[in-house]
Order: C-alpha cells, then sequence, then structure tokens
C-alpha cells in the first residue's frame, strides 16, 4: 500500500512522466499584421487539416517570432503553420484551393500538389528535453 501511495506521489509531482517541450521559430514574417497560428501534429491520419494535437497563436510583431509546445510527451510531431493576416481564423484559399496567406510545415516540407506527407515533416522530441526547430513561412 505503500508503494503504490508513494508511486501516486510521484506521478502527481510528474517525476515518473517524461515531459518535453519543443521551441518552434517561425521566420520570414513579412507582414506584421494578423496571428501565427502554429499547429502541433501527433498523428499522420488527416494531417494536417483533421489531426490537430495542440495549437497556439502568436501576433506578428516581428519579422521572426517564436512559440514553445510546454509539457508535452516524447515523440514524433509534425507541424503546420498559417499566418491568418486578417484574423479570420483560417488560411485563406483562391479558387482552386492555393493558400492566399502564407503557410508552412516542419522541415520546410512542400508538397507537389498539396500538403506534404506526414513522415515528411517529422521532427523528433527526445526525453526531458526542449527539442528546437524552425519553418519558413512561403507565399504563392
Amino acid at each position: 500500500m505503500k508503494l503504490f501511495t508513494l508511486l501516486l506521489a510521484l506521478m502527481a509531482s510528474g517525476q515518473l512522466i517524461a515531459q518535453s517541450s519543443l521551441k518552434v521559430t517561425i521566420t520570414n514574417v513579412r507582414t506584421l499584421e494578423g496571428k501565427i497560428h502554429v499547429v502541433l501534429h501527433k498523428s499522420g491520419e488527416g494531417f494536417p487539416d483533421e489531426d490537430e494535437f495542440k495549437s497556439l497563436d502568436v501576433s506578428a510583431t516581428s519579422s521572426e517570432v517564436s512559440v514553445t509546445f510546454e509539457n508535452i510527451s516524447p515523440g514524433d510531431y509534425a507541424l503546420s503553420v498559417a499566418h491568418d493576416i486578417n484574423e479570420n481564423g483560417e488560411l485563406d484559399k483562391n479558387i482552386m484551393g492555393i493558400p492566399k496567406e502564407p503557410f508552412g510545415f516542419s522541415n520546410d516540407e512542400m508538397g507537389m500538389f498539396g500538403p506534404p506527407r506526414f513522415k515528411d515533416c517529422i521532427v523528433n522530441v527526445p526525453e526531458n528535453e526542449t527539442a528546437t526547430t524552425s519553418i519558413t513561412l512561403k507565399e504563392m
């Protein structure tokens, strides 16, 4: 019984649960208006539209901005970024589905006809560390 209580106390304090962080720097912010929406994806199912794990928004205040995803489990993730200049909550696209606002993916991957594959965008987050990556916004 004492061992069980000790394990519960350690788990509650976070000492048994490995937690990591991921710092993402977004570069090539050309318009200092709106919000930069950064999405952390945990699986490839529906990537990048349907598998949002966590997201953070930051104001576009300079040509380079950063966000940090705290307290995430170690493992493989992918990132997608959209610069929502008009702050309407979505990545605006033209009639052909081509983004009208800046966007990007981890590893600066680009798909041929649409978004890149999850496996090409993987960023590994080690246990109990802060991984870092950068994404360059692109415009079509």
